[in-house]
């Protein structure tokens, strides 16, 4: 097996390099990036040809190496990506088996590998005994014979009777090498040329094995003496991987032809149609004969094609995808389509636009479905915000008519209290509604703004100024869902009206509000300085409709209640937040 060592100092490039030398069959004992390191291992592995680099890693280049190795008599093929006139003259004084330029085709660096090995092997065989000369040839992965014009076989290796699938060189020298012409006339022409012109080169043509079976090769041959000596090379596992390569491209053009989205090519300099699959066809309602070759404007509205070309050439110049949302399309029989396009320019080599890539899917169907979502959405907007609406007034109906009853009332403390209490609620139910509106989505209520607000209209409905009575929030910027808002706002709405009620006969003091969250639970404290609460009031069997409706809201959020005496009032209550359940 043929040993290559690879010097490249690309990683990826040299793994890439490296599978594709092992594909055809070569051995790839060491790869390094570093000059001096291909100096140090050369003599050690002692490989059959180095394939190198010109721009190495380390302070040698690859062209330094290969006179620094020049003795151990070892072939060298550049592989770089530098063309300069300078470098190449460098190049050409190490005397290389080859110079491939990056990128490369892979056909083309294994000919010149295997080129390189049989010039490699004539040499060797030139400058050493018939005896090395034989042992080099009939080592060599390449069939060498030689023949004269009657096709008898006066010199072949092992490997030209492994070709022809014979077990030994004295069983081909036996044959005549006409037998093993697929095509006869491809012998008649390689003697014609021969006689010709002395020399044939990679003449590629299909041989017959002893077994019967169909042998690609690519057969080198040179005049010496009317003696023809060639070399061939078995492609015929090569001519596989084409005819799977070409069977790939083929499923890969039907993939092309049957996906529903438009795809065209276009040619970078004059913006014409290159390629159309069947999708085009039917969105232009054009033949493909009648697109390629021809651009834009010879199909749509000239506003149309400036709009088309004009972000063609935007593509084109930047070198980058553009995706163009939305684009208008007016067809023959189909009217106006709308379209979401992207375009891709196709490089060449040099880094430069060949070609502009467009993939395009109509969407004026789903264009039409979004608008009727749209238009659905806002008439349900509509409705929700006259319901809304109609909520308020009802729930402000409630509240006035409760007022009402509570001045009409006025003589009957305990039915007006009764009433004020219950407009109360109402409100702070409405205040609830009002700011869960105003939010986008049902779990995201700020309770912070809607304490501050309902405390001081509490205040307001009780007459108490608040220059007198000190109200001191410290509440966290906590949002909250309705489940737990609605629950919680009534807590607050009837704590504070009892402090408004009996905390401060005399109109001064301070209450204080605190909320916050903490890592299991969140904690509400409102306490006044006032009065106290009665002794005889039992937070666990209250009497007062006020207080029995705090306990039923805490059971709802999960919620306790402590109550301090000792400075004033201080309620204590700690809760969760409910998760918000959607009504169906």
């Amino acid at each position: 097996m043929v040993k290559i060592l690879l010097v490249e100092d690309e990683r990826i490039e040299a793994m890439d390099i490296k599978q594709t030398l092992e594909s055809f069959g070569y051995e790839v004992p060491y790869v390094t990036s570093s000059g001096e390191d291909a100096i140090e291992k050369a003599p050690a592995i002692l490989p059959d040809l180095i394939l190198m680099d010109i721009i190495l890693n380390g302070k040698i280049d690859g062209i330094q190496v290969a006179n620094e190795i020049e003795k151990l008599d070892i072939p060298v093929i550049y592989l770089t990506a530098h063309t300069e006139e300078s470098t190449v003259q460098k190049a050409k004084l190490t005397d290389p088996y080859g110079y491939i330029i990056k990128p490369y085709e892979q056909k083309d660096l294994k000919n010149a590998i295997d080129i390189a090995i049989y010039k490699h092997d004539l040499e060797s065989i030139l400058k050493a005994s018939e005896k090395n000369y034989r042992d080099l040839v009939d080592n060599s992965l390449v069939g060498v014979y030689k023949t004269n014009f009657k096709g008898d076989i006066l010199f072949a290796n092992q490997a030209m009777a492994d070709i022809t699938h014979l077990k030994s060189v004295e069983e081909l020298k036996s044959k005549n090498i006409c037998q093993f012409y697929k095509n006869p006339a491809d012998r008649n022409k390689i003697i014609n040329k021969l006689k010709k012109n002395g020399i044939i080169n990679q003449y590629e043509l299909d041989m017959v094995s002893a077994t019967g079976e169909t042998i690609n090769v690519l057969i080198s041959v040179h005049l010496a003496n009317n003696t023809a000596l060639g070399m061939v090379i078995n492609i015929t596992e090569r001519k596989k991987t084409e005819k799977k390569l070409q069977r790939s491209e083929e499923f890969l053009r039907n993939i092309v032809e049957n996906i529903p989205n438009t795809i065209f090519i276009k040619s970078a300099d004059k913006l014409d149609f290159k390629m159309v699959n069947k999708a085009a066809e039917n969105l232009f309602e054009h033949s493909r004969e009648e697109l390629i070759g021809k651009t834009d404007f010879d199909f749509f509205p000239k506003n149309e094609a400036d709009f088309f070309i004009q972000k063609d050439r935007e593509v084109l110049k930047n070198k980058k995808l553009l995706d163009i949302p939305e684009e208008t399309l007016l067809t023959k029989n189909s009217g106006q389509r709308i379209l979401h396009t992207k375009k891709i320019p196709i490089l060449n080599k040099e880094g430069n636009p060949q070609y502009l890539l467009g993939v395009s899917e109509d969407i004026t169907e789903h264009k039409k479905t979004v608008e009727q979502l749209k238009k659905s959405l806002n008439e349900k907007d509509v409705l929700l915000r006259e319901i809304h609406h109609r909520v308020k007034n009802n729930l402000q109906i409630i509240a006035s008519l409760l007022h009402l009853q509570e001045v009409s009332s006025c003589e009957e403390k305990g039915m007006a209290k009764v009433l004020k209490e219950s407009g109360g609620r109402v409100k702070s139910m409405a205040m609830v509604h009002e700011k869960l509106f105003q939010s986008s989505n049902f779990t995201d209520f700020n309770f912070k703004q809607y304490v501050e607000k309902l405390v001081y209209d509490i205040l307001y409905n009780y007459g108490i100024e608040i220059g007198n009575i000190k109200v001191e929030m410290d509440i966290e910027d906590i949002t909250t869902n309705m489940d737990t808002a609605m629950p919680l706002g009534l807590i607050i709405n009837e704590l504070i009206t009892n402090i408004a009620e009996y905390a401060f006969p005399k109109l001064e003091g301070t209450i204080t509000i605190k909320l916050k969250s903490l890592p299991q639970q969140m904690e509400l404290t409102i306490a006044d300085d006032g009065i106290g609460i009665p002794e005889d009031i039992d937070l666990e069997n209250p009497e007062t409709l006020g207080l029995q409706l705090v306990t039923i809201l805490l059971g709802q959020i999960d919620g306790e209640i402590k109550l301090d005496r000792n400075h004033g009032t201080k309620f204590k209550i700690t809760f969760k937040e409910l998760k918000y359940k959607e009504r169906s």
